[in-house]
């Protein structure tokens, strides 16, 4: 096919398909989306396998009533 044909439907693809004052608004649509994600994969894959592995939250609930430092505990 000749080049000349096409030309055509390519401007009228970037006329009313894809104009370029849509470009912005969808740009401000999807960047809170895309931070929103990359925040929720860090989250998943970085700090909650750290917050379940760890058992800080244990002792601050139940904390340890017997400890080899304790006066009471202490053998003479």
């Amino acid at each position: 096919m000749d080049a000349g044909k096409r030309k055509p439907y390519l401007k009228l693809f970037k006329k009313y398909i894809f104009p370029e004052k849509i470009v912005f608004p969808l740009f401000l649509l999807f960047s809170p989306i895309v931070f929103f994600s990359i925040s929720l994969s860090f989250y998943l894959f970085s700090i909650l396998p750290t917050l379940l592995t760890t058992n800080i939250s244990y002792q601050a609930i139940y904390p340890a009533t017997r400890h080899e430092n304790n006066s009471e505990n202490q053998k003479f």
